[in-house]
């Protein structure tokens, strides 16, 4: 899985190698289902919200910058990957039965507390720039 992500953050590429062409990468995580996401009139301050949705994917921001998310479970099997492309960073997780995690502590707990390591000392990118794309 982190070659997935890796393969994704980079646009395609493992190391200099374009496996995949930008073209594609790009129109796989493309935002194809629009949602309201209910901005402020601040988006800066906006900690989480998906926007919309692409080719299985959730397409969100998080702290100002776009978050790519997918989850899935199959019993007793329970994964998510996420991504923030502008950042080239991912995380997978998976867990085994007896079911799903549910609750406070579950997958994107995990991944939101990651998350907000990596953006701690990140430089926040504009909304609109996702948006609008």
């Amino acid at each position: 899985m982190a070659k997935y992500i890796a393969l994704h953050v980079n646009k395609g590429k493992i190391g200099d190698v374009q496996v995949i062409s930008e073209a594609a990468i790009s129109w796989v995580t493309k935002n194809c289902i629009q949602m309201d996401p209910g901005f402020s009139s601040n988006p800066a301050e906006l900690y989480y919200t998906n926007y919309g949705y692409s080719l299985s994917y959730w397409v969100a921001i998080i702290q100002g910058f776009q978050m790519i998310n997918h989850g899935g479970y199959y019993p007793p099997y329970n994964s998510q990957i996420t991504w923030l492309p502008a950042l080239k960073v991912g995380v997978f997780t998976t867990s085994s039965g007896p079911g799903a995690l549910v609750g406070e502590y579950n997958h994107m707990f995990i991944h939101f507390a990651l998350g907000r390591m990596v953006l701690a000392n990140s430089k926040r990118y504009q909304i609109h720039k996702f948006i609008s794309s």
